[in-house]
């Protein structure tokens, strides 16, 4: 019975994300907005026959192909960051720390097919996945460095440098 009660469930969920789909057609590129445009409303009643679930089709309703985009472009956009950075990092335990993070936010980027978005820690894990892949990646790029000798390290000990000093100041 328990079956059958999730395949029930499974296939209102995919009726539901048809009909919003075919709502979006009509705005595809920027979609609906908020306010629960987004919605499909029975035409003689004016009741909500809709139900959104997954955090992308209310991301794509709301915010139309664009907003999908960039919405699950800045999940998933540091996944393909470390993919292409990987290598530049020598030890093997910041390789295994970046790659279990990136695990993480993919299992995390996919939860958000069936899931709404109920909390930013998906979106924490996409920042702290670019933002740890861009300081363990020990080899200077082209992005990263220019005739004069500088460097990322150069200008994040510089930032560390300056807070500390400007609050320091600020205490006294």
């Amino acid at each position: 019975a328990a079956g059958g009660d999730r395949a029930q469930s499974l296939e209102f969920r995919f009726d539901m994300e048809q009909l919003l789909t075919d709502h979006t057609k009509d705005r595809p590129v920027f979609g609906w907005g908020r306010f629960r445009r987004n919605m499909v409303f029975d035409e003689y009643t004016g009741r909500d026959i809709s139900v959104s679930d997954g955090q992308w089709i209310v991301t794509y309703s709301q915010k139309g192909a664009w907003g999908f985009v960039c919405t699950f472009g800045v999940i998933l956009l540091p996944i393909f960051y470390l993919s292409r950075r990987l290598k530049r990092i020598e030890d093997k335990e910041e390789k295994l720390l970046l790659a279990g993070l990136a695990a993480m936010l993919a299992v995390g980027a996919v939860d958000l097919l069936p899931n709404s978005l109920q909390n930013s820690f998906t979106v924490f894990l996409a920042g702290a996945l670019w933002g740890a892949t861009k300081a363990l990646s020990k080899r200077r790029s082209d992005d990263d460095d220019d005739e004069s000798g500088y460097t990322e390290q150069n200008t994040v000990q510089h930032t560390v440098q300056h807070t500390v000093q400007h609050s320091a100041r600020v205490t006294r």
